[in-house]
């Protein structure tokens, strides 16, 4: 699981969360009505942080594969508002997903999701920062929250 890319967990979730609400909605038990547009609002803006933070690491030339070597630390722009932007895009749309279709109980992907990528990913990539920045990581950390 070591080579697990972050986008497969997201998609696997969100086509998990997607197939129960369509074919099996019987079996998530509670439906709330919750409006599409607040669903739909809440995903753009997830998407809306994948494209900043993926687009500013490509912009300063940054590696953005997480088991690579990183080559820049980014602290300015979406990165000043959280260290991890993207897998926050990935978690919001995740939970935008559960408002569009109001079945709540398919809280549980984007809690597994949280749960995988807060004491998995984000501490390995934090290892290989602290290694590679130092001082300056540690400051980064200090200042900017791991999420938002």
């Amino acid at each position: 699981m070591k080579k697990l890319y972050p986008p497969v967990p997201f998609l696997l979730a969100l086509g998990l969360m997607w197939l129960l609400s369509h074919y099996f909605p019987h079996l998530l038990l509670i439906s709330i009505s919750v409006s599409k547009w607040l669903g739909l609002s809440i995903m753009a803006l997830g998407v809306l942080a994948i494209v900043l933070g993926l687009g500013q690491m490509i912009m300063h030339k940054a590696e953005y594969h997480p088991f690579q070597k990183p080559t820049k630390l980014l602290s300015n722009g979406i990165f000043a508002i959280s260290r991890n932007p993207i897998y926050l895009g990935f978690l919001t749309i995740l939970v935008g997903y559960v408002a569009y279709t109001g079945y709540p109980l398919l809280l549980i992907f984007p809690f597994l999701f949280f749960c995988l990528f807060h004491y998995w990913y984000i501490p390995n990539e934090e290892i290989m920062m602290r290694q590679e920045f130092k001082a300056a990581f540690t400051a980064y950390e200090q200042r900017t929250r791991r999420w938002i």
